[in-house]
């Protein structure tokens, strides 16, 4: 199970009710018995492309770094360890076997991130009043 805000819920359910509409008055033609979120009129996968593109618009919009769907997940790790989340929460949300699996691959993907640590531990160190080299 993901945990998803109340306005992500509502989006999900707006666009679900639209594909219902759709289908309807599609009848025979539907095509998506997958039951695919993405679709393009009712029938084939969205082309990854065309989602790419469109949330980069987005993204360009909403005036945020650049960013991918793919660097999606590791991004939200890399906010939630920083907003204090349980390294342990965060890695049951990405489906990860374990906390150092979840941590080593973000470590390897936001350097940003390690190097925050980093200061944070030598100032915690230094704090203590312990060696700081």
């Amino acid at each position: 199970m993901i945990a998803l805000d109340a306005a992500t819920v509502a989006a999900l359910r707006e666009h679900r009710t639209r594909q219902l509409d759709e289908r309807i008055a599609m009848g025979e033609a539907w095509g998506n018995e997958l039951d695919l979120v993405f679709t393009q009129g009712g029938r084939d996968a969205t082309p990854s492309a065309r989602l790419s593109e469109g949330f980069e618009r987005h993204v360009i919009a909403a005036k945020l770094p650049k960013l991918n769907l793919h660097g999606l997940r590791p991004t939200h790790a890399t906010l939630a360890l920083r907003a204090g989340v349980h390294p342990k929460v965060v890695s049951e949300r990405l489906g990860h076997a374990s906390v150092a699996f979840t941590l080593d691959g973000i470590h390897g993907r936001a350097p940003r991130h390690a190097r925050d640590s980093r200061r944070g531990s030598r100032s915690a160190r230094a704090r203590a009043g312990l060696e700081v080299g």
